[in-house]
Order: C-alpha cells, then sequence, then structure tokens
C-alpha cells in the first residue's frame, strides 16, 4: 500500500481487502478486469494487484460480485489485476522502483519482498488505520499475530493468518509407495527415506528427488529447528526453542554441516541429480 493511497488504502482495510496497482493496457496478459458498463460511477477507485496462477476465467463476475458490496459499503470501486507468479516479482518491484501509483498489492516474505519494499519506503504504515478504520479486523486476530508483520515496531501490512506450525516433508507418488511397500508412517526424519529412494532408483531407473526450491539441498531451516529471518532464504535464523532468541549464521551450524553431508551422500547415492536443474525447470519437473 503506497504511501499516495494511503487515504484508500484506510477504507479498503475496513472491508478487510488486500488491493493495488494497474497501468496495463487492457487485454493485455494479466491486465485488470473490465468494468461493466457504468459500474463503476463516481466511486472511489482502487485497483488490487497480486500474484495469480494465470487470469481466472471468472474474474469479472467475482468482480463485480464483491464491487455490488463494496459500493454499497464504503463506497468503492475495485479493479482485480492478478498477475502470473512467474512475473509478479519483476513487475512490481520494476513498478515500484518506477514509482507508478499503487492501491494494495500482494507482499509477502517470498515473492514482491516485504521487508524490501518497507525499507525501499514504499509501504505505508498502517499501525493507527488498522485499530481506528479497522477496529474487527484488528480483532480478529491476536497481537502476537499482527506483531509478525511489525518493522522497526511498525505494521505495514495486513496478514493473512494461517496455521501457525510449519510442518516440511515430502511429496511422494502413491504408485510406487504401493509398488515398492513402502509406508510414510516409517519416516521421521530425512533418512529414514533411503530404502525407499534407493528401491526407486534401482527398480525405476531413475533419480527418485525432484525438489521444488531452493535447488536440490536437503537444507530446510524450519526442518532444522530455525526460524528464517532472510524472506526464506534460510542462512540467517533464530533457534526455535532459543530463549535469548540470539539470531546466528546456520552455515557456521551442525545442522546446516548435516544437511550438506546428507546432501552429498543422496548425490553420490544417485537420488539427486548430479547436475541439478534451473529453477523453473525443477518447478516443471515437480509438477
Amino acid at each position: 500500500m503506497t504511501k499516495s493511497r494511503l487515504q484508500l488504502v484506510s477504507v479498503l482495510l475496513v472491508a478487510a481487502l488486500l488491493l493495488l496497482t494497474a497501468c496495463m493496457p487492457a487485454g493485455a496478459p494479466g491486465a485488470p478486469a473490465a468494468d461493466s458498463g457504468d459500474m463503476a460511477g463516481d466511486f472511489v477507485p482502487v485497483t488490487y494487484t497480486y500474484a495469480s496462477r494465470g487470469v481466472p476465467t471468472d474474474l469479472e463476475a467475482v468482480q463485480n460480485a464483491l464491487n455490488e458490496i463494496l459500493h454499497e459499503k464504503i463506497g468503492v470501486h475495485l479493479t482485480l489485476e492478478p498477475i502470473d507468479f512467474g512475473a509478479y516479482n519483476d513487475k512490481m518491484q520494476l513498478r515500484l522502483a518506477a514509482g507508478e501509483p499503487c492501491d494494495i498489492i500482494f507482499t509477502a516474505p517470498w515473492i514482491n519482498s516485504y521487508t524490501n519494499n518497507v525499507a525501499n519506503g514504499v509501504l505505508a504504515e498502517l499501525d493507527d488505520l488498522l485499530q481506528t478504520e479497522a477496529p474487527g479486523l484488528w480483532a480478529s486476530m491476536p497481537e502476537t499475530t499482527w506483531d509478525a508483520a511489525r518493522i522497526k515496531g511498525k505494521i505495514y501490512g495486513v496478514i493473512n493468518q494461517q496455521i501457525f506450525p510449519k510442518p516440511w516433508g515430502v511429496h511422494v507418488r502413491t504408485d510406487l509407495l504401493e509398488k515398492y511397500n513402502f509406508s510414510l508412517d516409517t519416516v521421521n526424519k530425512w533418512e529414514d527415506m533411503e530404502p525407499f529412494l534407493e528401491a526407486v532408483k534401482e527398480g525405476e531407473g531413475i533419480t527418485p528427488i525432484v525438489s521444488a526450491d531452493q535447488g536440490d539441498s536437503m537444507w530446510r531451516a524450519t526442518y532444522y529447528g530455525y526460524d528464517p529471518l532472510d524472506d526464506g532464504i534460510g542462512f540467517i535464523g533464530v533457534r526455535a526453542d532459543d530463549e535469548s532468541m540470539t539470531v546466528v549464521n546456520v552455515l557456521e551450524t551442525q545442522e546446516y554441516r548435516d544437511a550438506v553431508n546428507l546432501t552429498k551422500k543422496w548425490v553420490d547415492a544417485g537420488y539427486f541429480s548430479s547436475n541439478p536443474p534451473a529453477a523453473d525447470e525443477s518447478r516443471a519437473n515437480f509438477r
């Protein structure tokens, strides 16, 4: 939410929505949904730009249904602008760097970086607005949840509260589990997968592991007990059980050494490809 549209943001927060930018010709891929007739009228225009897997076929119908509510309740006309996940980060960074006007945007630790946007001064402080203009939204989540969005004590975004536990694990083809009579109930750590990986490698003649992110590595900060503090990269963090909350470079920890050694072991065993694919190819293989 950019400073130039602070008042519009405060209005939309009343409706507990998240919205932002436009500046794309109608009909272009990822362009905002077209307005139906004179529906916009004299209402305050606001655009919500967000990451999406393509443009939904019913986007305009959803937008019109939202506007029937927003027109009556808060006098706002909403335009939805989905941008494909693959292009969203670069497009938003270019827009924000160019100072293009925006209303409300999707920002997160892992895409269109929340911390970078705050550091670059493109997001408005919402602390006072949340409590005065959107008390229902503020009360819908405990203050400890809101604290997760604070940077130097200030809140710059509306949290999408999900589950607090963050389990890490594997996705496994059920046909192969059945074929090799392997139960995931026996798996409590990475190493417990080794008998299955060996069976698949030998029986199917394939490289068993496809990693969809972070390269072909067994390091996952959360799995090894760390809360990453670097937008999900996972190299600076705090031990989840460290009451002193000391920030550490995880590259210097025994846990990271263990992950690297396990990765080397699995590469040598043929469970990982010795030539990791590019990120987009890896994600395609995962699908």
